[in-house]
Parts: C-alpha cells; structure tokens; sequence
C-alpha cells in the first residue's frame, strides 16, 4: 500500500513538471515572434513567412502597419554639438572650494629647476606672506624671478627667492647677524729679571741677597708673568649687501680682562732679610740693595704688573664660491626652513679689511725703608710703561660647512702693517732725615740714564686661525663652540726693557763728581706675542 501511494505522488510530481516546462517554451517562443515582428523593416532583419506574402488573410494589416511605425519612431536617434548642452552653473557661495585636498605625501617625479615654477613667475603675480615657510617670498611681492616653488614640492620647506637672488641666499639666513662669545685664553708670558731676593738669617752683609750665592731665593721675577688663563669676550657683527649674501661688511671687537701680578714683601727689624739684586759694573759682579737686614734697615717693597689685550677690525666680506643647494627638507626637521642640502652646504669668502690691536702692560716696583740707628726714611720707585699699537690691511678666508644644524667654520687671515711701539721709563727717590724730605729722580733701576719716553716704529704681522662648531637651535638662534690662535710680531713688553746693570754711583744721591758707566742704559728690545684660547657663545640672524 505505501508503494502505491510512494508510485502515485512520483507520477503526479513528473506531470507537473512536465506541464511547466510546456508552458516556458510556450512564452519563449511569443516573446521572439514579436521581436522579430517588430524587427521587420523592409530588406534587413531576419526572413520570416509574413515577408512572403504566401497567406497573410488571417492578419490585420491596418494594425500591424500601426504598430510598425511606432516601433521604427521610437528607435530614431539625433545627435547634438556639445555646446548645445545645458550646463548647470556650478554651487555660489563664501567657503566653498572644488579644488581637490593638497595631499602632502605625494612627491613630484621631476621637481621643477630650483630658481622657481617652469613658468618663471607666479600666476597671481604675488607670493605668500611670511617667508621661507609659505613657500614664498619674504616680502609678500614677485619680481621678476618670480615664487620659489619648492614649498608645494617638499612639503612646505621652502627658501625666499624674490628677484634675480636665486632660489635660496648662499649659506645660512638672514642678512644681519651678531655673535657674541665668552673668551677663556692663555697669553704668552713675560720675562723680567730677578726683582726680589731673600737669603737665611745669618748670611753675610755682602752676601745677602745676591745672586749667584748658595743660599739666595728669588721671591718675583726672573720667570714669565701673566701665564695664567683670563677671560675675555668678543663680537662680531655684519649685514649683506645684497640679497644673495654674497658681499657685506662684518666688524669685530675682542678684549681681554686686564692680567694682574703682586708682590709684597715685609720685613720688621731687619727680619726676613730681603734684597733687590742688579749687576755691579763698578766690581764687575753681582750686588744687591738691601731692603731688610737685621739692625740695619727695615722695610717694605712691592711689585705690581698689569697686562691688557684689545682688538677690533672691520673687514669686507665676498663670497669666492658655495655648492649648489637644493630646496628639501633639512634632514627631516619640522618647523625647520634652512635651505641646506642633506649632504651639506659649503661657502669659501675672501676677506679684506682693517685691523687694529693694542697691548699695554707696566712694570712697578716701590719701595719704603727705615734706615738704623738714625730716623732716616727713604721711599723710592721704578716704573717700566710699554705700548705697542698695531694698524694695518688684514686678508684671508673663511670656510663654512652646514649640514642641517650643525656647522664647521674655519679661519685664516693675517694683517700686514706698522707696530707703533712706545716706552716709558721713569723712576724716583724720597729721602727723610730729620723731618726734612729731598726728592731725586731715579729708583734703582730707573735712572737718569735710562728715564725717558721712546717710541718707534716697525713693520709687524698678525696671522690668525680659528676653528668653530656651530650647532643651530633654529633659524635665527645658533650655538658656538671654538678654538683661536693670534700671533703678533715685533711687540715692546716692559720687563724686557729693564736693564739689571745698574752703576752705584747714580743712585740718589748721586756721587759727585760721578764716575763710570752709564748704566742703566735703555735700547728697544722687541720680542713675540701670542694669545690662544677658547671661546663659547650664541649667534642670532635675522
């Protein structure tokens, strides 16, 4: 019985499906008499009976025609010139913008030349305001050379290039610039014989003091003084001439503290013995004037050096040479719009100009003594005043590398000219006795055959090296870090000039009648100067 009923439902299933498929083929085949009947449209189309003509009785031909010419109307095509096509105006109104979003991670395949866009100018004819940043020019305004284009190709880095300067100025920005920097230098140091001396208690009269003797000391003089290091300052200050920066004008100004040695020796009651040697030419050999020695003279002296360095030059500055740069992104820095090539940027300069330098120092030795047993005072001094002055012409050059922030200058030039050498030389004597004071001229080794103001003048150089690492905080601000080395030839210094051969007979009173050399004599002696040391500071540009 399931079978039966299993056989039935199969039967009734295949009629069914039978009957579906009949009626798919059934609508196929009107829909394509229709399409074909509506093809139909004189020789072309496919050939069917009704184009025969054989039996056409059972057709309607009124309403077949009917329906052909609508068929063929709503298949006609007319073509129109595109200016004849309506085109909406595009959207008004303040804000709206239809140029596509700047998309800053895209970069040009071929950058245009970097002297601006291929046109050679700006298509406003006016640039962005505010400098190197905008993409434009400094001063808000095109010349003829046009907008540097390098900001829209790299990402808003680019240089101000208004005129004929070129696309970026040849080294670091800005036309002014200020270096001010602290000086930490060591001078060569100056010689001077022995001034004073000290023996032991118990040495002999004629031996106290001399040099030469076991037991003499030098307490000042006979090394070099003014060896330790001094600090200073120095500023350097100039304009381009020209927007390209390539000739302007720099001055410079340098100046060490004033150096400063003392001496001050007591003595009371004779004790400690000490002594101001000189050579004797009256005996042929080392003396001494006493300053303190036990019951016989008692005593203060004093020695007192100064030393000053200064300096200062104007120069014209013009660029010799500087490598090609290109408008990109120093190394990647925001907000950083140095025009510097990543592989760095190099400028020679030829400088000319005018130097001046000064060196005064002074030797001063004073002394004030109590004579025993009678109340006689004597108070007495030397004085050794050197001034040499130099002018001249200065050249040389100067090398700057710049890779993003860093930098390296270099520094040679030397200054031909006159050294203008001046001497002073005075000294004097006070004597007290008995209330009465008499004043002579002449110290020890000041005397009347030495006194006197000489001057002269020689040729001179002054060659100068200098080394500074720059480290650019930002476009205006740069920190520095050098080294300096200035060589000065032909210069007067005071302890040079002292002459130690001293004849008893001058010194005050003088023997009269008197005999002897005379001695001190005085004769420019002229050695060589050097100042080196280091240097820290800031530089601004703007």
């Amino acid at each position: 019985m399931r079978c039966t009923q299993g056989g039935v439902r199969r039967t009734r299933s295949q009629i069914v499906i039978v009957a579906a498929l009949v009626g798919t083929v059934c609508f196929t085949l009107t829909g394509f008499s229709h399409a074909v009947a509506a093809d139909d449209g004189g020789d072309d189309g496919f050939v069917i009976a009704s184009d025969a003509g054989a039996d056409t009785d059972d057709i309607d031909r009124d309403t077949h025609q009917t329906w052909r010419e609508s068929a063929q109307e709503a298949r006609r095509v007319d073509f129109v010139d595109v200016e004849q096509i309506p085109v909406p105006p595009p959207p008004s109104g303040e804000g709206y913008d239809m140029s596509p979003a700047p998309d800053h991670t895209l970069k040009p395949i071929n950058p245009p030349a970097h002297g601006g866009p291929a046109s050679g100018g700006c298509a406003s004819g006016q640039c962005a305001v505010g400098g190197y940043a905008d993409g434009g020019c400094a001063d808000g305004g095109c010349a003829d050379g046009g907008c540097d284009s390098c900001a829209a190709d790299f990402d808003g880095y680019g240089c101000a290039s208004c005129g004929a300067c070129g696309p970026c100025p040849c080294g670091p920005p800005g036309r002014f610039w200020v270096r001010g920097e602290y000086l930490l230098w060591w001078t060569k140091g100056m010689d001077t014989p022995p001034l004073v001396t000290t023996s032991p208690l118990g040495t002999d009269r004629a031996d106290a003091g001399v040099l030469g003797e076991p037991d003499t000391h030098v307490l000042f003089g006979g090394n070099s003084l003014f060896k330790e290091e001094r600090s200073g300052g120095r500023i350097r200050f100039g304009m381009w001439l020209d927007c390209c920066n390539t000739c302007g004008i720099e001055g410079e100004y340098f100046g060490l503290e004033d150096a400063n040695e003392r001496f001050l020796g007591s003595s009371q009651g004779g004790v400690p013995i000490l002594a101001r040697p000189f050579f004797n030419p009256l005996i042929g050999a080392e003396d001494a004037e006493l300053v303190g020695f036990p019951d016989v003279i008692e005593g203060d002296v004093g020695v007192e050096a100064e030393s000053s360095l200064n300096s200062a030059g104007v120069r014209w500055r013009c660029n010799l040479c500087c490598s090609e740069r290109e408008c990109a992104p120093p190394c990647h820095m925001p907000n950083c719009n140095l025009c510097y090539v990543p592989s760095g940027t190099i400028r020679l300069d030829f400088l000319l100009g005018y130097r001046f330098m000064r060196l005064d120092e002074s030797i001063l030795i004073f002394e004030d003594l109590n004579a025993f047993p009678i109340d006689t005072q004597f108070e007495l001094f030397d004085s050794f005043d050197t001034e040499t002055e130099f002018h001249g012409v200065e050249l040389g050059f100067i090398y700057e590398y710049h890779r993003c922030r860093w930098s390296l200058e270099l520094l040679a030039k030397i200054a031909l000219g006159n050294n203008h050498q001046e001497v002073t030389i005075d000294g004097g004597t006070r004597i007290t006795a008995g209330g009465i004071s008499d004043t002579f001229q002449g110290g020890l080794l000041a005397q009347r055959t030495n006194i006197g103001h000489f001057e002269r003048d020689k040729f001179g150089v002054i060659p100068e090296i200098g080394v500074t690492l720059g480290y650019r905080v930002n476009d205006c601000l740069k920190l520095t870090f050098g080294y300096s080395f200035i060589y000065w030839s032909k210069v007067v210094r005071p302890g040079e000039q002292i002459d130690p051969v001293v004849n008893p007979n001058l010194l005050p009173p003088e023997v009269v009648p008197f005999s002897g050399p005379l001695r001190p004599a005085f004769a420019f002696n002229d050695s060589d100067y050097w100042a080196q040391g280091l240097s820290w500071g800031l530089e601004l540009r703007w």
